[in-house]
């Protein structure tokens, strides 16, 4: 969820900033690990999830103390993306309960759950090491803002999601199919950050949520 907004973000040229966005993903957490913690999972939790993340990040934009400096910053606080944000947790929440849903999937949706939390799991880790490298390094949150493009993302975000699909979809054997989604991610970072510590990085970021699909498929 917050990395399908993190690339509305950059395609809109509105702020990807690091505590923005840890706000963001608190939120979310919270509200979807308190409501299915609580009430359960099925379509009307879904539902009742999908509104009140998007409400409670309106409350925060209105009445938190900025965390960002508003005259160079753009960000979504108007109402009307209340309408944005439950479309991306309508669309992720689809997603992921198709993959946990044994009566709704096949294998080819089996294969698009697997590849869409693979493929947004890796780009969103990926994103984090450059912002915070740049946060530690500088300090200065204007730079940060400017370490990602919606080109490069937008690029390792699809080839992750075909790679994912077809790998998840037509290789049966785990250890093959691990090790080959995972060299095909530090490849693709390699290219495009041409950065050999970044690549490096990309092994655990594509290593733990092979790893954390494939403990959770193999446990349900």
């Amino acid at each position: 969820m917050v990395m399908l907004d993190v690339l509305y973000h950059l395609a809109t040229e509105t702020a990807v900033h690091i505590n923005y966005v840890a706000v963001k993903f608190t939120i979310i957490y919270l509200t979807l690990f308190l409501v299915t913690y609580w009430v359960g999972k099925s379509w009307n939790d879904a539902v009742f999830a999908t509104i009140a993340g998007p409400v409670l990040f309106y409350i925060y934009y209105v009445f938190a103390d900025p965390t960002i400096n508003r005259d160079v910053f753009k960000i979504d606080d108007s109402f009307g993306y209340i309408f944005l944000h439950i479309a991306v947790f309508a669309l992720s929440y689809a997603v992921v309960r198709n993959l946990i849903d044994h009566r709704a999937q096949g294998q080819r949706g089996l294969a698009v759950g697997k590849a869409f939390a693979f493929a947004f799991a890796v780009f969103g880790l990926d994103a984090a090491y450059q912002m915070l490298k740049v946060q530690l390094a500088t300090h200065d949150e204007e730079i940060v803002a400017r370490v990602m493009s919606v080109d490069t993302s937008l690029y390792i975000v699809l080839s992750l999601l075909l790679v994912g699909f077809l790998l998840y979809n037509y290789v049966s054997n785990i250890k093959i199919q691990s090790a080959a989604l995972v060299l095909s991610a530090v490849l693709l970072i390699w290219l495009i950050g041409m950065h050999g510590v970044r690549a490096f990085v990309g092994l655990a970021s594509a290593g733990i949520p092979v790893g954390l699909i494939y403990l959770y498929t193999r446990e349900r």
